[in-house]
């Protein structure tokens, strides 16, 4: 829209100044300014004359040159006559009059004539008995002048009617243009629009033209593909609350109800011997502390995952970190049936938080005495280092887990349908807080069934360089 009127005003420019330059080319120029000027070239030209007939010879007329270098030959015209006949001619022939010829000749030797067109000296002499006369004529500097300036106004007013004319051609067919370009890909655009506001979140735009639009719907298409990932996440985050919800609501229940029961059998006097007195109390205790366990685990990873835990990260030695840990519990979970049995070949460094550490591996081996199937069940923790990474299996002997649950056991609440035969057991929170705590700290986790039947829980630390 700013190229061409421009091109069309350069262009008729160019025309305009071709029109002056053929105009001044073929016009007999702008002749001499004022008679002076002429009086003062013919004085020249005739003083010439003179000399050349008072010593002239057989090079007369190659003599003669010397008057047409004096002239302007685009605006002056000579002619020499001898006897009567063209003897020399030098300069522009349209300017020559026979008017002004027969007024000069009428008036003698050395006279000046002139009229609209043009001016005329007339010079007469003769040598050796021959008779010369010397025409000299200019344009008339009026005339000429006047032809300039109207192909000059001619000209500013073409221009300006091209620059209006180009104006007029941008704003009527240009804009037309340009907007009928744009109307097709912006229909385009404000229907896909419709169709993401009107829910359909897996309409993409079909525009295959490689020009300005095209990064446009390329765009379109990606934001159109993550609202939909993002209204997806929203939909599996709110129904995992209310999943969430309810499990806390089914979780909480069972203790609470057993608590409830035995608070009741107390004060109905149920339990009319010290010993029963002693084992209802018991009971109540370790539900307690099964509500406070769970409670804990939910803060714990509701934390992790609004990213408010605060890490204290240090420098930590495997296997040495993971020994001192155990050993202060092994005999704890022995007790209760889980023998816990560490191997490692190579001593590895890596960083992260000894508290998330000791509660990641407290709640992988809980999971594993929870879920037992034998009477006396083994956890092994084999340290390895695979690549820049520290890699720490815990691998029990228990019922194991499906293939395609694997992924699942480290969601919110979940549990496997042998574990849902005994709620009592487990929160479902457990290996949930695991995966965050892994992750909080760079690692990474999964899990995998092993050797023994069992289920494997694999972490991941990055190595530190010694």
């Amino acid at each position: 829209m700013i190229v061409i009127p421009v091109v069309i005003t350069l262009l008729v420019g160019v025309i305009c100044l071709g029109g002056i330059y053929i105009t001044l080319h073929n016009s007999n120029g702008f002749g001499f300014e004022n008679s002076g000027e002429f009086y003062n070239t013919s004085q020249a030209v005739s003083s010439k004359m003179y000399e050349i007939f008072e010593h002239s010879g057989k090079d007369t007329k190659n003599r003669l040159e010397a008057i047409g270098n004096i002239i302007d030959k685009k605006t002056t015209f000579v002619q020499v006559y001898e006897n009567g006949n063209d003897f020399y001619k030098a300069g522009n022939i349209k300017i020559a009059d026979k008017t002004l010829i027969s007024s000069a000749k009428s008036i003698g030797s050395n006279a000046f004539v002139s009229n609209e067109k043009a001016e005329l000296y007339y010079y007469k002499e003769s040598s050796n008995g021959k008779n010369y006369e010397l025409y000299l004529f200019s344009s008339n500097n009026h005339q000429d002048n006047t032809s300039v300036k109207k192909v000059f106004i001619l000209s500013v007013i073409i221009v300006i009617a091209a620059i209006l004319f180009s104006i007029a051609f941008t704003n009527r067919f240009l804009t037309r243009f340009v907007f009928k370009k744009i109307e097709e890909p912006i229909d385009i655009l404000s229907h896909g629009v419709n169709e993401i506001a009107s829910g359909n979140l897996d309409y993409r735009l079909n525009y295959n033209k490689n020009d300005e639009f095209l990064p446009v719907c390329i765009a379109f298409n990606d934001m159109a593909g993550r609202l939909k990932k993002s209204v997806e996440l929203t939909q599996k985050n709110e129904e995992n609350r209310k999943e969430l919800l309810l499990d806390i609501s089914h979780d909480l229940r069972s203790p609470l109800t057993s608590i409830q029961a035995y608070v009741e059998g107390l004060i109905d006097g149920v339990a009319d011997s010290p010993q029963m007195r002693d084992k209802y109390l018991q009971t109540i205790k370790r539900k307690t502390i099964d509500i406070e366990k769970m409670v804990s685990s939910l803060f714990a990873y509701s934390k992790l995952d609004m990213e408010e835990f605060s890490l204290n990260e240090e420098k930590i030695v495997f296997p040495d970190f993971i020994e001192n840990t155990i050993e202060s519990v092994k005999d704890e979970y022995s007790d209760k049936g889980l023998d816990i049995e560490i191997k490692s070949s190579d001593n590895l460094t890596s960083i992260a938080d000894r508290e998330l550490l000791n509660r990641i591996m407290s709640n992988i081996l809980d999971n594993s005495l929870k879920y037992k199937i034998k009477e006396r069940a083994k956890c092994e923790i084999v340290i390895t280092k695979e690549n820049d990474f520290a890699k720490i299996e815990f691998a029990d002997d228990g019922p194991g887990v499906d293939k395609d649950n694997l992924d699942k056991l480290f969601e919110v609440f979940y549990r496997t349908d042998k574990a849902r035969s005994n709620t009592s057991n487990g929160s479902g929170i457990g290996l949930a807080f695991v995966k965050k705590a892994v992750l909080a700290i760079g690692g990474k986790v999964e899990a995998s069934e092993n050797k023994y039947g069992g289920l494997s829980i694999i972490i991941y630390l990055r190595c530190e360089n010694e």
